[in-house]
């Protein structure tokens, strides 16, 4: 993760190459990234780079703590999710692969990663 005081940057390992590391067999991943902000501020993220194998790995983004938060619709696929604002100084976001080195995605769509940014508003 690469944070400023004004937002910052989230990726899938190994990014901007496979976040399986195809064909290195890495294993399934359950990686948390926990935003927490200034308490009278809000954080935005906008996802810049989305492909997520859709049969079995999800981003899933929560407006508050993992615990305590109000889940977002979980986001799997090719296609870039909206942008989304908190209602708190507080997001969550989970990554969760099953570690088969994506076999399921389609040679065009190769590699598997995404990338984030979020922002302090």
């Amino acid at each position: 993760m690469d944070v400023t005081s004004s937002g910052g940057t989230i990726q899938s390992r190994n990014f901007p190459d496979d976040y399986d590391g195809y064909g290195n067999g890495f294993g399934p991943l359950d990686c948390i990234f926990a935003i927490d902000v200034c308490p009278e501020k809000k954080i935005q993220l906008t996802f810049t780079q989305f492909v997520v194998e859709s049969c079995c790995d999800t981003v899933t983004v929560f407006d508050g703590t993992l615990t305590g938060g109000t889940l977002l619709p979980p986001t799997t696929g090719y296609t870039i999710p909206s942008s989304s604002t908190t209602t708190s100084n507080k997001m969550t976001i989970t990554f969760k692969t099953d570690g088969n080195n994506n076999a399921l995605f389609p040679e065009s769509l190769r590699p598997g990663k995404w990338q984030a940014t979020f922002t302090v508003v």
